[in-house]
């Protein structure tokens, strides 16, 4: 985590731009405070973490990075975003690939966790002090961690922005009507149907005044979301097709 804060503090963020924060590993954070002089006299594991039984939680305070200061500081990234925006969308999103059991949460954080890999309890409590919906950990024991990626894209609004060409103004089109979104995804075609009440798969259409900068600067008039669950995992190509009637 502290790698991640000094790299925040070292690169430009585009203010435009959603940040997806992804902290990989086979141990638990051992993160040290910059200002930090004197040596661990205990295990990072030891200062981290306390363990009853099979069971582990993160241990308060002490003499590794507290968390509260990684927390602020996305806090703060993501409190600027939104307001160089405008919107309400999340921005700043969260996830891990750690010592977890393969198959969690459904499968519980345990002091075993799984082979080759050491049970984490920072980088989880890292991870999880974010809404649900904008956070996700897999395990480094998987044979597949896309999951950790997937899952980022869970609202209206995450990059990439799509901008189709749906023509000028004067011609009238609207892309509701006219536009077609498909995706193929294992081997299969289908149609996205138009968003409604809170449903997931699908897409939402916005136009001129509504449109994401990104569209805007390519003087593009439409913007085309796409409505993900949490869960969803598998990848996907999207197309769209406009057909302007003469």
């Amino acid at each position: 985590m502290a790698a991640a804060l000094l790299a925040l503090d070292q690169i430009q963020l585009r203010p435009d731009a959603a940040l997806a924060v992804v902290l990989i590993g086979d141990e638990d954070d051992c993160s040290r405070p910059r200002d930090a002089t004197e040596p661990l006299t205990q295990s990072c594991w030891e200062a981290g973490a306390r363990c009853s039984g099979p069971a582990c939680t993160l241990r308060e305070g002490g003499p590794l990075l507290q968390l509260e200061s990684f927390w602020a500081r996305l806090e703060s990234i993501e409190a600027d975003k939104r307001a160089y925006g405008g919107r309400d969308e999340q921005s700043v999103f969260v996830t891990a690939v750690a010592g977890l059991p393969e198959g969690y949460p459904e499968q519980a954080q345990t002091f075993a966790a799984c082979e080759g890999a050491a049970p984490t309890v920072r980088t989880l409590a890292a991870v999880e002090a974010f809404e649900p919906a904008n956070s996700a950990a897999v395990s480094v024991c998987g044979d597949d961690w896309v999951l950790a990626l997937a899952s980022l894209p869970v609202e209206r609004g995450f990059p990439p922005v799509w901008c189709p060409d749906v023509g000028p103004l004067e011609w009238g089109l609207d892309p509701q009507e006219a536009c077609v979104a498909t995706e193929t995804r294992d081997g299969e075609t289908r149609e996205l149907p138009t968003c409604r009440d809170g449903e997931v798969n699908c897409v939402v259409w916005l136009l001129d005044e509504q449109i994401d900068p990104a569209c805007s600067d390519q003087e593009q008039r439409a913007q085309i979301d796409v409505v993900r669950a949490r869960d969803f995992s598998v990848p996907a190509c999207v197309e769209v097709r406009c057909t302007h009637a003469d």
